[in-house]
């Protein structure tokens, strides 16, 4: 029976305690500080094991916590203290990947040896298993290296060092926080479980801008660590009566244990990891994944309070994205010879910021542009998808509106007799009893409607042709996701006006239609992330799953803080004027924020060595990871957008005409 009990006991313990690090290391966290084997001791501890549990479970999924102090809130609590001692890695300096181990994967591919990542992790295993003391430093590792490959150790941890050296940063809260303790004239310093020698971490240090800590205290050379407790030992040797308050990302080694040795502690959270659990835990190819990620933790989570949560989400999902659609625009410019890049009004605004800014090869131009204008432009060849896009889809909007109002908002209120003399009430809601009789007089009156958008067309090719002097080749880039845009300029240059220009489309990813293959087979239309013809997953996961809520979502992101663009008419002397729809001033701040945050990943991005650049290939499945992870957090996003003003039609619109992305997510059963 006692075996019996003792083996559920064992069990429970596992499952409730030592399975989860959070849970270890807070209650050992405890347990130290609440020794005592009488049975009072013992429920409170038990005690103790459920609320962790129940924090646990809490805050599991809080993936955008953070740090609680501001620097100033820090500093004044570290007043009280003789000496301040700091953690290195992942406190002081932060490394501008996911995790430590990216490193190798950085020099694995940088020097062409495949399978070095797994070499360089497992021999430092084994050569700490062979260390008495389970400390060593880089040369006994690479020595274990050597053993099994060809490597010239001296060459190899040169390699390593130069590596550190690139990727490690300093970390910008504690940096401000180092500088004022200077001020103070503060005693600082630096306590590391490292493999690393002294030499080169002070080196590393004084790269980011550490040059006046006191003492750095490094495990394998003092042959004991933080984590086992021995080089706590050796700093209270070195400053024996002093108070000291230690600083430090390990819960276990730099909180628990310190605590344990009699120093104050204050636990910084991983900028990568809140809990051991990812911040950002969606899948990437391994280099792009890392740095990416890498950039986008350090940045927001390392303690200065930065921008709101729309900003947020433009860095996670838009950054990424906009450097990668950005390179395969630059592609197609060095392969086909494009003399000039028109970004479609509104959805190629931020697109066209960041190539200027990061990416420019080639001439570019931000064009008023739309759908409205486009389906005009096309009306005569495909009076079909004109019908569908303009008449059937509001068929089945909630929202009904007279017929007299969809002539207005379609841009055919001139076909108001035409349809009266057929006996149609204007004052009628627009519904399935009138839509087959209105269609029939759209198709009768083709000739008076094709000749009334000829104002259109003539007005557009005014407004490009400036745009297009000195140009054989063009490349129209927007957003998604048949191409409309590119499709009616292509028309208008090559076939209506005959300019001998060719119009070349690039879109970020496609739908479904399979009319696409046939442009993409004809390289006259290049989607990059992902088409009928490549990365069929993203497609599918895109388009078949809550395909009008994606659309949106990520239209919203790339959206330019102005109103839509319909079309340009002449004004009185003649001149070319736009006409524009509703005025969506109050989505105008989100967008700004959604901006600013693509914006930052990409100077941030771009701010990595060369040498790291060359590397990262951004492929649709990694530029897309970010924003599939989020958009299957149907609750993140409504509290996000749920008020964000919308229209899913082209059109002259009012107020009254817009519905909001909550409502839109609620009735295509999202959330």
């Amino acid at each position: 029976m006692g075996r019996l009990f003792n083996k559920y006991k064992t069990k429970i313990k596992h499952r409730m305690v030592l399975d989860h690090p959070y849970i270890k290391d807070k209650y050992f966290e405890y347990y130290v500080q609440h020794p005592g084997n009488g049975n009072a001791d013992k429920i409170k501890r038990i005690a103790k094991i459920l609320q962790l549990n129940y924090i646990y479970r809490k805050q599991k999924g809080e993936k955008d916590q953070e740090i609680d102090q501001t620097v100033d809130e820090f500093v004044k609590d570290t007043f009280k203290y003789d000496v301040i001692s700091f953690d290195i890695f992942d406190t002081l300096l932060l490394r501008c990947v996911e995790k430590p181990t990216d490193v190798f994967a950085y020099m694995e591919s940088l020097y062409h040896f495949p399978h070095f990542y797994d070499l360089r992790i497992r021999a430092e295993i084994e050569a700490r298993k062979e260390s008495d003391t389970g400390e060593v430093n880089l040369r006994e590792i690479y020595n274990i290296i050597a053993r099994k490959t060809d490597i010239d150790i001296e060459i190899w941890m040169k390699r390593e060092i130069e590596a550190e050296m690139l990727i490690c940063k300093p970390n910008p809260y504690f940096k401000q926080i180092v500088e004022r303790l200077e001020k103070e004239n503060k005693r600082i310093i630096a306590v590391s479980d490292m493999y690393l020698s002294t030499e080169v971490i002070e080196k590393l240090m004084k790269k980011c801008g550490y040059v006046k800590f006191e003492k750095i205290f490094i495990s394998n050379e003092y042959r004991c660590s933080k984590a086992k407790g021995g080089l706590y030992d050796v700093v209270r040797s070195y400053i024996p009566a002093e108070t000291v308050l230690h600083i430090g990302d390990n819960i276990s080694s730099d909180f628990s244990m310190a605590k344990k040795k009699g120093f104050e502690a204050k636990h910084y959270h991983n900028v990568n990891a809140k809990y051991h659990v990812s911040n950002l835990p969606y899948g990437m190819t391994r280099l792009v994944g890392a740095f990416s990620k890498g950039i986008i933790n350090s940045y927001l989570n390392n303690g200065i309070k930065h921008e709101n949560q729309y900003f947020k989400y433009g860095m996670i999902n838009g950054g990424l994205l906009a450097c990668g659609y950005c390179e395969y625009i630059n592609e197609i410019v060095d392969k086909y010879g494009i003399d000039k890049v028109l970004f479609v009004a509104r959805d190629g605004y931020i697109i066209k910021k960041v190539y200027d800014q990061y990416y420019h090869k080639c001439n570019t131009e931000y064009i008023l542009f739309s759908r409205f204008s486009a389906e005009q432009i096309l009306f005569d060849r495909y009076t079909e998808d004109y019908i569908k896009h303009n008449l059937e889809h509001r068929l089945h909007l909630k929202k009904k509106v007279s017929i007299k109002q969809l002539l207005y908002e379609i841009d055919l209120q001139f076909l108001e007799d035409d349809l009266k003399n057929r006996g149609i009430d204007l004052t009628d809601l627009f519904t399935e009893n009138n839509y087959k009789r209105i269609v029939e007089i759209i198709y009768d009156c083709k000739t008076k409607i094709k000749n009334y958008f000829e104002d259109t067309r003539k007005n557009m090719y005014e407004y490009l042709k400036p745009m297009i002097i000195d140009c054989d080749k063009i490349l129209v880039v927007d957003l998604g996701w048949f191409g409309t845009g590119g499709i009616s300029i292509k028309y208008l240059l090559e076939e209506v006006y005959q300019t001998g220009v060719t119009v070349f489309s690039a879109l970020i990813g496609t739908n479904e239609d399979t009319s696409l293959e046939g442009r993409i087979a004809n390289k006259e239309l290049f989607p990059y992330a992902y088409s009928p013809v490549h990365d069929l997953y993203l497609l599918h996961w895109h388009t078949r799953h809550q395909y009008n809520v994606h659309n949106l979502l990520i239209e919203l992101m790339f959206s330019a803080p102005f109103p839509s663009f319909l079309k340009f008419i002449k004004n009185k002397e003649g001149h070319l004027e736009p006409l524009f729809s509703y005025e969506e001033t109050e989505n105008y701040e989100i967008i700004n924020s959604i901006h600013k945050g693509i914006l930052k990943f990409v100077e941030l991005y771009h701010g990595l060595d060369s040498s790291i650049k060359s590397l990262l290939e951004i492929h649709g499945g990694d530029a897309y990871a970010a924003f599939m992870y989020t958009a299957d957090n149907p609750q993140k996003c409504y509290d996000l957008f749920k008020d964000y003003k919308i229209s899913e039609l082209s059109g002259i619109f009012g107020s009254k005409s817009i519905t909001t992305m909550g409502e839109i997510m609620k009735e295509d059963h999202y959330i």
